[in-house]
C-alpha cells in the first residue's frame, strides 16, 4: 500500500511473512497467479483463489494445501464481467472472514 509521500511498501527481507494473512489472488489457475499462490501457501497464508477455469483452479488449491496454506477457498469468476471484482472480494470476506492482500495477475 502506498504511504503518504512514499512509494509502495516492498519487503526487503524474509523477516515479515504473510502467514495467517488472507490473500485474494486472481488468475490463480496458471502462470504468475499460480506461482504466487504456491509461494504464499508455503508461507502459511490463507488463500482465496480466483480464475475462470475451475479444474485448473482446484489443482492449484490442492497443491497450495499440500505446501502448507492455512486455508484455501476457490471461486470461478471471470473478472472481465461487470462487478466481478466486487464478487471476488465478497466471496473472500464470506469464506475467509477478512481480506488483507490482493494480488491481481
Amino acid at each position: 500500500m502506498a504511504r503518504s509521500g512514499q512509494g509502495p511498501r516492498v519487503r526487503s527481507d524474509r523477516s515479515e511473512t504473510l502467514a495467517g494473512r488472507c490473500v485474494l489472488i486472481t488468475g490463480a489457475s496458471s502462470g504468475i497467479g499460480r506461482a504466487t499462490a504456491l509461494a504464499l501457501a508455503a508461507e502459511g497464508a490463507r488463500l482465496m483463489l480466483v480464475a475462470r477455469g475451475i479444474d485448473a483452479l482446484e489443482d492449484t488449491a490442492t497443491e497450495a494445501r499440500r505446501l502448507g496454506a492455512d486455508a484455501v477457498a476457490v471461486a470461478s469468476i471471470d473478472l472481465s464481467e461487470p462487478d466481478a471484482g466486487a464478487r471476488a472480494v465478497d466471496q473472500t470476506l464470506a469464506r475467509l472472514g477478512r481480506l488483507d492482500v490482493v494480488v491481481h495477475s
